[in-house]
Parts: C-alpha cells; sequence; structure tokens
C-alpha cells in the first residue's frame, strides 16, 4: 500500500478546533466559579458591591425618581420583632379568716372576811356561787374562821353579756334549765354560743339565762 500523507490544512483546522473547545471549557469553568450563588444578586451600594438575596416574594424594590438616571437598587426587607404581650393578672383581695374570740372565764374570784354567822349556804346565797362550786376551788366549812380572809368562786358577769350567769346544779341539763328559764332550746343556744352541737354541760358549770 503507498502511504497517503495529510493534508496540512486538515491538520491546522484540527489544531485550531481543539484551542477554541479549550478555550471554552476554560471560560466555562471560570464563569462557573465567578458566578454568584443561585437566588442571590450583586448591586452596588454607594460604591460597594452588594450581595443580596433575589427573593421577589420578600425583597422591597427602591427606586430613584425619575430623571435622576438611577437604578433599581434591591434592598432586603425590614423585618419588625414580633411583640408578645403578657397579660399581668390582677391582684386579688385575700379573706382574712374571722380571728376567734376566746370565751371569757366563767368564774371570778371574790375576797370575803369571814363572819361568826357565816356559813356556805349563806355564802351560796350572798354570792353568785353554790357550795358544789366553792369545794371545786377548795373553799369548806373548815375554811370559815371568823376573822379569816376567803377566795371564793363565783359566777362571771361577763361571761354573759345582756344574760345573768347561772351555776349548773347537780342533775341539771340545757333542756331542764331552759324549761326552768321559760325559753326554747334555740334561744338557750343563742344565749350559750360556746355550748357544743350536743348542749353539753357539767356539774358546777355556768351558763347564761334571761
Amino acid at each position: 500500500m503507498r502511504n497517503q500523507r495529510l493534508n496540512p490544512i486538515i491538520i491546522l483546522t484540527i489544531i485550531l478546533v481543539a484551542i477554541v473547545l479549550a478555550m471554552a471549557l476554560f471560560l466555562t469553568v471560570l464563569f462557573v466559579q465567578s458566578r454568584p450563588a443561585t437566588g442571590t444578586s450583586t448591586v452596588t451600594v454607594e460604591g460597594v458591591d452588594v450581595v443580596v438575596n433575589a427573593d421577589p416574594n420578600q425583597q422591597v424594590i427602591i427606586v430613584e425618581s425619575p430623571g435622576q438616571g438611577g437604578e433599581a437598587t434591591a434592598v432586603p426587607p425590614i423585618v419588625l420583632p414580633t411583640s408578645t404581650f403578657t397579660p399581668i393578672p390582677l391582684p386579688t383581695d385575700t379573706p382574712i379568716p374571722p380571728t376567734a374570740v376566746p370565751a371569757p372565764d366563767q368564774v371570778i374570784f371574790v375576797s370575803h372576811q369571814v363572819n361568826s354567822t357565816d356559813t356556805l349556804y349563806s355564802l351560796s346565797n350572798q354570792y353568785n356561787t353554790t357550795i358544789p362550786l366553792m369545794a371545786r376551788y377548795g373553799i369548806s366549812a373548815a375554811n370559815l374562821v371568823p376573822g379569816n380572809v376567803i377566795v371564793i368562786a363565783v359566777a362571771n358577769p361577763a361571761y354573759c353579756p345582756g344574760y345573768q350567769p347561772y351555776v349548773v346544779q347537780e342533775g341539771e341539763s340545757a333542756f331542764s334549765i331552759s324549761q326552768a328559764a321559760g325559753v326554747t332550746l334555740d334561744q338557750f343556744r343563742q344565749m350559750n354560743p360556746y355550748l357544743d352541737a350536743n348542749f353539753t354541760i357539767q356539774f358546777t358549770d355556768v351558763v347564761c339565762i334571761p
């Protein structure tokens, strides 16, 4: 076979095409590396290049007034903070529980100088007391020495404001005392607010009657 020689023009053409393709590839890579990220654009603000987001749903377009030759500048939106309202509870009045008033003492003590004619019975008539109540606080016939000063327990008038204090005798109950005083049990309870629900009273206790 005879050796065929390549046409120099064809060889030159191939070389030029290869150079053009290489330059195109180089320019493509350079463009891809230098272009801004997707969704952004570069604007010049007062001589400084600024990359801004190119979101048409959020950006604000500021256009200079006509006739000044200005260009539209993309400005990011200004997001104001959302204020959160926290209601302040109003102060409430706290009810103050009523202070329990202690009951006055049922008995008080009075001094008495014994006379020659004094007996326990006469003393029970002279003072609002009874022989058992005097005995409860240590007074007996042996103490009735003429000239001696003894201390006698008597019903306290302050225990029954507006009523009469009465010393409970042996065998008496709230019902029998209220009947003798001519009042109902409800009225008797009103006069004696310190009684429990069962109207419990003890021998030598002091109750209030009309």
